[in-house]
């Protein structure tokens, strides 16, 4: 399969669905993946970061999407990077019941949605969640960007403390 993953577009998003590690485990799978120049770097993954974990890195946005059989984001795509997708896979936190244009921009380009936020466990939880994400990615930047080793550091959890 071809997974491409965009740079977030929501304003003030910075995180990247799909890590370095996860670049390495899918390619390593048998996958092709192609990340955006840049996607990272909120985070600050670079894009050799990328790159050494076997992820090819494409600028133009409308090659990368035309390349997809999978476009892997956080964020549901704005109604102009609809466009740019055609007869894929969306793996993305949709949002379908807050958002029932999302529906209608999908269905115009033949998108076949999987939901992140949906998929549960036989106890009806979810078994993907934002905050989960949002915890492991806060992790990797305070520890890139503190003078401290781990252990001497203290930590406040805020939120689901998933």
């Amino acid at each position: 399969m071809r997974i491409s993953v965009p740079k977030e577009s929501y304003p003030l998003e910075k995180r990247v669905l799909v890590l370095p590690v996860s670049v390495k485990r899918l390619v390593d799978e048998g996958h092709t993946v192609n990340v955006q120049a840049g996607a990272g770097e909120g985070i600050n993954i670079s894009n050799e970061e990328y790159t050494n974990a076997g992820a090819t890195i494409v600028s133009d946005p409308k090659v990368l999407y035309d390349m997809a059989d999978m476009v892997t984001k956080i964020r549901a795509p704005m109604p102009e990077e609809f466009s740019l997708m055609h007869d894929c896979i969306l793996f993305s936190m949709f949002h379908s019941k807050q958002n029932p244009e999302h529906l209608y921009y999908a269905g115009l380009q033949n998108l076949v949605v999987v939901e992140l936020e949906r998929i549960q466990d036989s106890k009806n939880e979810r078994i993907i969640d934002q905050t989960g994400i949002t915890g492991e990615i806060g992790v990797y930047y305070v520890l890139r960007h503190s003078q401290k080793m781990p252990a001497d550091m203290k930590v406040v959890i805020l939120g689901y403390g998933r």
